[in-house]
């Protein structure tokens, strides 16, 4: 296990991306926001959360987890707003209520194992 300065130096030293989402779509945000997938020590390690509606920040262990996970942006806004919508306790917020359905078919249905 990482200690608190091992985490943030771990975190420092990862491939970042901020990833604009085009206009129309737009991220979700909840109470439990921060999808992670592995431990730090994986290959697929990687952290996601929106910074915004339009804007996700992405940090992974490698280069290659990062092409994986933004080759196809259609894709991973609708895996991050699925998982982000099942792992809310109680509340997920959005810029309009366009996602009033998708959202309360998900609602704090548990966390996700794996993004994809």
């Amino acid at each position: 296990m990482m200690s608190g300065e091992g985490i943030i130096e771990h975190l420092i030293n990862c491939t970042w991306k901020f990833l604009e989402i085009q206009k129309g779509s737009s991220l979700l945000t909840s109470d439990r926001p921060v999808i992670f997938n592995s431990g730090a020590a994986f290959q697929n390690f990687h952290i996601l959360f929106s910074c915004g509606p339009n804007n996700i920040f992405i940090a992974t262990n490698t280069p290659h987890e990062m092409n994986r996970l933004t080759k196809n942006k259609n894709t991973l806004l609708k895996h991050y707003n699925d998982i982000v919508s099942r792992q809310a306790k109680d509340y997920v917020y959005s810029s309009d209520i366009s996602h009033s359905n998708f959202v309360e078919k998900r609602l704090n249905k548990g966390v996700v194992q794996c993004f994809f």
